[in-house]
């Protein structure tokens, strides 16, 4: 598709797989980044790098894209948080510390979406935007709603 089109830039590609079919069905491209890019970069997939490369070279740097033998996990703290209210919400009294769990202990390594040692104020903001947007909604937890998104 990105062929035909003519594309040559970052392409977004989402699929629904029938897995009764053994069929995946696109259902949207979009011409940008996406939510869990830092997950590709964290596991040798460099795609804003190669990208920078491909503008200024002509094509890009093949060192952008070198996966690790022993992949990198990715989480997303504050999506972590909300997962475990919403659990609790639904009668799962312990959902928050499997939450925990979850952010604090890996069987492999981790890094996180929203969080580094050496600068941990978007977690705070973060934190901070989606709490007060929390208790603004009355308690909603989606974060595509309305009230979520300003």
């Amino acid at each position: 598709m990105a062929k035909a089109l003519n594309w040559t830039g970052i392409g977004h590609f989402d699929f629904i797989v029938d897995s009764q079919l053994s069929s995946a069905y696109l259902i949207e491209m979009n011409p940008r980044f996406w939510g869990a890019l830092n997950l590709a970069v964290q596991n040798g997939f460099d795609f804003p790098r190669g990208l920078v490369t491909m503008l200024t070279n002509g094509e890009p740097d093949s060192d952008c894209f070198k996966p690790l033998l022993q992949p990198v996990a990715s989480l997303w703290i504050v999506g972590e948080i909300i997962a475990g209210v919403a659990e609790f919400r639904t009668g799962k009294g312990l959902a928050p510390l499997a939450s925990a769990g979850r952010i604090l202990f890996s069987d492999r390594p981790r890094t996180y979406d929203d969080f580094r040692w050496h600068d941990p104020l978007p977690l705070l903001m973060e934190l901070t935007h989606y709490g007060s947007s929390f208790l603004a909604s009355g308690g909603n937890l989606n974060p595509v709603a309305a009230e979520m998104m300003q």
